[in-house]
């Protein structure tokens, strides 16, 4: 099998690299519009630069040439593109595995998460709402992860300046409330549907510990079972509808002990090596699905497993793994 992995300058696209480097029967393929992403220099993969302007094409062309069954979006901000041109990818046989483009577009805007999902997710405001905004508040990005995470604030004068700087950058503000607390309050839910919607596995990661340093952010997470979290995920999942693929959701556990909805992505995440590493490969996972396989649910994995990555490097090493 030959899976082809877009995007992978950065740490999703090589934590999905080195998952499927844990299978010897499939034939990697890495391509990029950076040229110096890390994942286009690995021993024994085969890789492409692409133009930035035309990736779509010489993708379809690269997967065509190459007889790629799979293809990998790693990069949230190229998703939607892909979606909308996924015909031309499945006319030449490769396999998709993501919601339609409709469901795509509208999970990754948070206006439209808070708006539909709002019994599940902070509230949300606009920067006219002055009078019955509750601080702290954060100002996010309305469709993409923020580099360098979302700046909190406490008074509407801060507010009005993080929300022009973040248009200054071209990025459409999206206000909501700050979930107060540690980070160990966070957590990831990886939810992976089959191509006719069947549930087929999932994992619920804590965060431990997030912090930045020259090189880039460090995060360390821990593999945990959390029936009540998983649970409310399925739940998500079901008032969504029409999934596909896998699908990553954020949650923060508030001082009530409530667990409120951050986002989600219907994407692969960036410690999906841990995953693997515990039992659960999801791009393995994705690839047999691919295949026209029928597999078993899977929900097993190995619970108390720590890591430490980094965004910019992505180093994880077995002396990096270890039980919690």
């Amino acid at each position: 099998m030959k899976a082809l992995i877009f995007g992978v300058s950065d740490a999703i696209g090589i934590s999905t690299l080195k998952c499927l480097r844990m299978c010897d029967k499939i034939k990697i393929i890495t391509a990029d519009y950076i040229n110096v992403a890390q994942g286009l220099y690995t021993n024994n993969v085969l890789s492409y630069v692409v133009n930035q302007q035309n990736w779509i094409d010489e993708l379809v062309d690269i997967c065509q040439k190459e007889e790629v069954d799979v293809v990998f979006i790693s990069r949230e901000q190229d998703l939607i593109r892909f979606s909308e041109n996924r015909k031309k990818f499945e006319e030449i046989g490769v396999n998709i595995l993501l919601p339609n483009t409709k469901v795509v577009k509208n999970i990754m805007d948070k206006v439209w998460i808070s708006t539909k999902l709002n019994r599940f997710t902070p509230p949300s405001y606009t920067i006219d709402d002055k009078d019955s905004i509750e601080y702290p508040v954060i100002v996010r990005s309305r469709y993409y992860s923020m580099e360098g995470g979302a700046p909190v604030v406490d008074n509407y004068d801060d507010l009005i300046c993080e929300y022009y700087i973040t248009k200054s950058k071209n990025i459409e503000p999206f206000i909501q409330k700050y979930v107060v607390g540690p980070v160990e309050n966070e957590y990831i839910v990886a939810l992976l549907y089959s191509s006719s919607g069947d549930l087929k596995s999932g994992i619920v990661i804590q965060i431990l510990e997030k912090t930045w340093a020259f090189w880039g952010k460090i995060v360390a997470s821990k593999t945990v079972k959390n029936k009540n979290l998983f649970d409310l995920a399925k739940l998500i999942a079901q008032n969504i509808g029409h999934l596909r693929g896998p699908i990553t959701m954020t949650f923060k556990r508030d001082p009530n002990g409530t667990y409120k909805l951050l986002g989600i992505k219907p994407m692969l995440w960036e410690s999906q090596y841990l995953a693997a590493y515990c039992g659960l490969n999801f791009p393995l996972l994705i690839c047999r699905l691919c295949k026209g396989e029928d597999i078993d649910e899977q929900f097993d994995y190995r619970v108390g497993i720590t890591s430490v990555r980094n965004i910019v490097y992505h180093v994880i090493n077995k002396n990096m793994i270890k039980l919690g």
